[in-house]
């Protein structure tokens, strides 16, 4: 029998799995506005590096980084 902890980590992997078979770019927020877990498009799909991403940022922090670049720029 497997650990609830041993479950959760499958979860996560199968979770990472589907993610990465999607040809969009997926970003999970959660309740607080950070970035919890994206797919391997993402930072292809918005132009963002990967250090960003990595560190876990605020949805906000990535708002941010993509203004000072002028993306959202109208």
């Amino acid at each position: 029998m497997r650990s609830d902890a041993a479950d959760a980590a499958a979860t996560d992997e199968l979770l990472r799995q589907i993610l990465d078979g999607v040809d969009a770019g997926i970003c999970i927020v959660d309740a607080e506005g950070w970035i919890v877990l994206y797919n391997n498009r993402l930072p292809e799909v918005l132009g963002l590096p990967e250090s960003l991403l990595a560190g876990r940022p605020s949805q906000d922090d990535v708002i941010r980084f993509q203004a000072s670049r002028g993306d959202l720029d109208a």
